[in-house]
């Protein structure tokens, strides 16, 4: 999987598409294009984990220490 469970997490901002099952992965698709309420929720919930994960005030903020800390070795 790789870095993809830091990105989202599946069922709740995305699905995980097995890419060595192209019939799952088809299957999931279809089920989102389908169905537009889990798409919408989906949708906030991306936007809400983006904002509080990887928003460049939340990352800055992180990264700020890190940076300075290795400035004074």
């Amino acid at each position: 999987m790789g870095g993809i469970p830091e990105v989202f997490r599946d069922g709740i901002e995305g699905y995980y598409w097995n890419l060595d099952n192209p019939a799952e992965s088809a299957a999931k698709m279809v089920q989102l294009l389908e169905d537009p309420t889990t798409r919408q929720r989906m949708s906030v919930a991306a936007k809400k984990r983006f904002a509080a994960e990887f928003d460049e005030n939340v990352v800055g903020a992180r990264l700020l220490p890190f940076l300075v800390c290795g400035e004074h070795e």
